[in-house]
């Protein structure tokens, strides 16, 4: 935190009674930003002051007034909000929405790179809020890590700083180059003219540095905008190989040089960011238990595997120099190998009976092969994410000694077969040969969990389950599963669901039938009915467990909420609403979640405490602090 300046001070003396500053946050180009609180209206804001020096300069001035105005004029989830404009004496300033977080610049500077799935709805968030700004004509000329802020918790990105923002009919000065040279789009650096598509490149450049941990471009200001001119950007692919394709080819093409070979609008390109459905698609209870089920099970199966097969190798050894050591061998051998399939059959029967249960329930073969194509898209999302993590040594070291045992099993199998002259020497040979196959199979399953390589984001076992079911194996053991059966109807497991849910399905359903452009300006919609929901979900199960009082009100209130944004979707889809009065509901729905995480998280707190204490918590719950929840007309 810096330190008070003779310029706090001053500030402080000129706005007594209106903010109260408490401390500096960042300086820029275009001036001083300090925390403060508004004291009239009791909230946290975000000063943005010219300094008294450059405000003393006309020109300066007035472009310090214009970015005011021009973001004042946007109102949208994902940009910084303006709450006033001010003259005071000699200072000019104006008052800000204040994010608690940091910006996108410091995370990239201290984590090096984002995983996919927290990079992704960053670059859709910032993409959703240039949509709105380019429909109002604004084009911002200058995005880049430092000028998007992200929430506490890192889902919500807001655009700031337009202060070389331009609306798209302002006369254009032709040579002047404006913008950060690692961000700026090619037109751009050349001193042309510009639209909406070069905050499109500048956004890519970001989306590539975030997912990369690099810029496309690096080296002096001329050689960047040399190569920002003349240079295509390396494919995201070549630089990071674990990326989903999809999102890799969406920031390559808002890379391209020529403006018509972008997207042609911001909306376009953040739906080529959104995640496949598969990854948000909600599977019916049946088919979930059904793919789900059992996974955990595997590793247990293949330790088991591997500790028979170690067994029946070390008995081979052990009994390959006694007397009748054959007969015994080959009796061990089998019981190992017995031992060894044991578990592997058994699932087999099981899953013959989960397969049965699910049938039972209404399910069809389809819908249990596009159960598993859903599965595989989550698992493969999450190996994108799990492969961006850095290795660790002792991977790279068992890896190494897997290589080494593989080596001396091969050793030992060459040996064994050309060179011995005794059945003894053989058997020895073998021997050798089973100890280092054992390590093989122990590294390598060591290997699956902590890899010691940059791997590919794909699971082989998940891809071999799909195989598996999505041919003759799948009609076979459909119709063992299905032998005698009499199916109930679907209705059983989907005909009711809570309140918060069915309002919340029904809520997302009227939002996605909006216009690409209104969907945009409550971009983060989807989020807060979501919330509600979980959070809605909670109280239920305190209610459920006998806390009435405090948590039958959230209850009640987080339906509320959900359900009147249900109502102004629909007047604003017929038209009896304009999106201003939509978006104080939603500003309203987004505190109440606000305020119901916290209480959650308190009352979580007070559990462990009374937990540890010997005390119950369902005698305490009424105690809880309620806050009528804020309410707004839909007119």
């Amino acid at each position: 935190m810096l330190p008070p300046d003779a310029l706090f001070f001053a500030l402080q003396a000129a706005v007594a009674g209106r903010y109260s500053l408490e401390r500096e946050l960042g300086r820029g180009g275009m001036g001083v930003v300090y925390l403060a609180r508004d004291v009239q209206l009791d909230r946290p804001v975000a000063l943005k002051l010219l300094p008294p020096e450059q405000a003393a300069l006309p020109e300066r001035r007035a472009r310090f007034l214009r970015e005011a105005r021009l973001a004042a004029r946007l109102a949208h989830p994902n940009i910084v909000p303006i709450h006033a404009v001010e003259e005071v004496g000699e200072f000019v300033f104006f008052a800000m929405r204040y994010v608690a977080g940091e910006t996108l610049g410091e995370r990239l500077r201290r984590e090096g790179r984002l995983a996919p799935p927290v990079a992704g709805p960053i670059l859709r968030d910032v993409a959703y809020a240039l949509a709105y700004a380019h429909a109002q004509d604004v084009v911002h000329r200058d995005i880049k890590p430092d000028n998007i802020l992200l929430d506490a918790d890192g889902t919500r990105a807001m655009v700031t700083d337009f202060g070389i923002a331009v609306l798209r009919d302002d006369d254009h000065e032709p040579g002047r180059i404006v913008g950060t040279p690692e961000y700026v789009a090619p037109e751009q650096a050349a001193g042309e003219a510009v639209d909406g598509r070069s905050d499109l490149y500048a956004l890519g450049a970001m989306g590539f540095h975030a997912l990369s941990g690099r810029p496309p471009f690096t080296g002096t200001v001329a050689e960047l905008i040399a190569q920002q001119l003349t240079s295509p950007a390396p494919p995201l692919l070549s630089v990071v190989p674990e990326l989903r394709p999809a999102l890799a080819a969406a920031i390559d093409r808002a890379l391209a040089k020529r403006p018509d070979d972008r997207f042609p609008t911001a909306e376009a390109m953040a739906e080529a960011l959104e995640p496949p459905r598969a990854l948000t698609q909600d599977l019916p209870v049946p088919v979930r238990v059904w793919v789900e089920r059992g996974r955990e099970l595997k590793a247990i199966y293949l330790i088991w595997s591997i500790f028979f097969y170690g067994a029946g190798t070390l008995a081979y050894v052990i009994t390959s120099e006694l007397p009748a050591a054959s007969a015994v061998a080959r009796v061990l051998m089998i019981l190992c190998g017995m031992a060894t399939l044991f578990p592997w059959v058994g699932h087999g029967v099981w899953r013959i009976h989960e397969t049965r249960r699910a049938l039972e329930a209404g399910v069809t073969l389809d819908e249990l092969r596009h159960g598993l194509d859903v599965a595989l898209a989550r698992r493969e999302e999450e190996l994108r994410y799990e492969v961006a993590r850095p290795i660790h040594w002792i991977p790279k070291l068992v890896r190494a000694g897997t290589y080494a045992a593989f080596t001396g099993a091969m050793a030992a199998l060459v040996y064994g077969v050309f060179f011995t002259a005794t059945p003894n020497e053989a058997g020895g040979a073998f021997g050798m040969f089973n100890v280092a196959t054992m390590g093989v199979l122990a590294g390598s399953f060591f290997g699956l969990i902590f890899p010691g390589r940059r791997v590919r984001p794909t699971d082989p076992f998940a891809r071999l389950r799909r195989w598996m079911w999505n041919g003759p194996f799948g009609n076979v053991m459909t119709k063992l599963s299905g032998i005698g059966l009499r199916r109930a109807p679907r209705a059983g497991w989907a005909e009711w669901r809570p309140t918060e849910v069915a309002l919340g399905s029904a809520t997302e359903t009227l939002f996605m039938a909006l216009p690409d452009g209104v969907r945009s300006a409550f971009a983060d919609l989807p989020q807060v009915v979501n919330r509600l929901e979980r959070e809605a979900e909670h109280a239920r199960q305190q209610v459920a467990a006998g806390a009435e009082g405090a948590w039958a009100a959230r209850l009640q209130e987080s339906v509320a909420a959900i359900d009147t944004l249900r109502i102004g979707l629909l007047r604003m889809s017929a038209g009896r609403v304009d999106a201003g009065s939509f978006t104080t509901d939603l500003e309203a729905a987004r505190e109440l979640a606000e305020r119901m995480g916290y209480l959650i998280e308190a009352s979580d707190d007070v559990a462990s405490l009374l937990d540890a204490s010997g005390t119950s918590l369902q005698s305490s719950n009424h105690a809880l602090p309620r806050k009528s929840a804020p309410t707004t007309s839909l007119g």
